[in-house]
């Protein structure tokens, strides 16, 4: 994603939502319409054509697993790529930075 250009497209952002471009729904979020984007692309590239099988949903499980499991990267990193909440009282206390996040996603085998 950086070498296509991601940083430079962060960079031209005006303050706001990251993809601003996608639609809101009745819940005022962007993730409804993230998702249908994000499967229609994994559907059509990947060729999942098993309407039981969500994509963006199993891609998702497929990384924390693969970050927890066999890159043994800290579950607290991982929970946070993958776009989980940290469970209990010490979520207040714990903040993982985006060189950590980073990191543990250079360690991914296709990145």
């Amino acid at each position: 994603m950086i070498a296509d250009g991601f940083l430079d497209y962060i960079a031209d952002l005006a303050a706001g939502p990251l993809f601003p471009q996608l639609k809101l729904d009745k819940y005022g979020k962007r993730a409804t319409d993230a998702s249908k984007t994000a499967a229609k692309f994994i559907r059509e590239v990947a060729r999942i054509r098993d309407k039981n099988v969500a994509p963006s949903h199993s891609w998702r499980h497929t990384i924390t697993n693969m970050l927890l499991n066999t890159l043994k990267v800290q579950p607290h990193i991982a929970t946070k790529i993958t776009g989980h909440s940290i469970p209990g009282a010490v979520s207040g206390y714990i903040h993982v930075s985006i060189p950590d996040m980073k990191a543990a996603i250079e360690l991914l085998p296709w990145v």
